[in-house]
């Protein structure tokens, strides 16, 4: 571990859903930051004011609160969405941050397929070229969703697909030492301080 005042640190950080949660406590533990603790809110932000009661509690036991979401389409609007949900129902939170980097759109899956390891990326361009191959036959035809096309990267590794299961810390599959991390990593690194 690094630094003696990061024991004296203490973060609660929520996040959307189990595999969000799995995947944040894996990263924590690989950027070796502890004294934070993750909680999931079960969705995005529309479900803050029914997690407040948790953030509450979680808050007046001491607990820091910070916030990860996806940013989805737009994360100038998620941030907005975000600000008026913890205004409306006065929400202790400190920081946010909208995966994949805080500025882009994206989600956690965006996030897992850009730190796939290098050695598998062939997978998604199989994945593009079947989505491409079902539009060319009928436009109607949907490709896999960003869900879809992890539990597609994990089965065609022979790896647990569930999110529930999966599992983060094997560098055979997944690259926690991304440049696409960098500002998660930084976002964390800053409960810190």
């Amino acid at each position: 571990m690094m630094g003696g005042a990061q024991s004296d640190i203490s973060w609660t950080v929520f996040v959307e859903g189990k595999d969000d949660k799995r995947f944040l406590k894996c990263f924590l533990r690989h950027i070796e930051l502890s004294g934070v603790q993750v909680e999931r809110i079960g969705g995005g932000v529309s479900y803050l004011c029914h997690a407040s009661p948790q953030i509450r509690k979680a808050h007046d036991s001491g607990q820091r609160i910070a916030v990860i979401l996806d940013a989805n389409s737009d994360s100038v609007t998620r941030r907005e969405q975000f600000n008026c949900v913890k205004e409306k129902n006065d929400l202790p939170v400190e920081r946010l941050f909208l995966v994949p980097n805080d500025k882009e759109p994206g989600h956690l899956e965006t996030l897992l397929e850009a730190v796939a390891v290098s050695g598998h990326r062939a997978i998604y361009g199989c994945l593009d070229a079947y989505e491409k191959c079902l539009t060319a036959h009928c436009e109607s035809y949907l490709g896999p969703q960003p869900k879809g096309r992890i539990y597609a990267y994990c089965e065609a590794n022979g790896i647990e697909p569930r999110e529930v299961k999966r599992c983060y810390d094997d560098t055979l599959y997944w690259n926690l030492d991304s440049p696409d991390l960098e500002p998660l990593r930084n976002f964390l690194e800053s409960l810190r301080m």
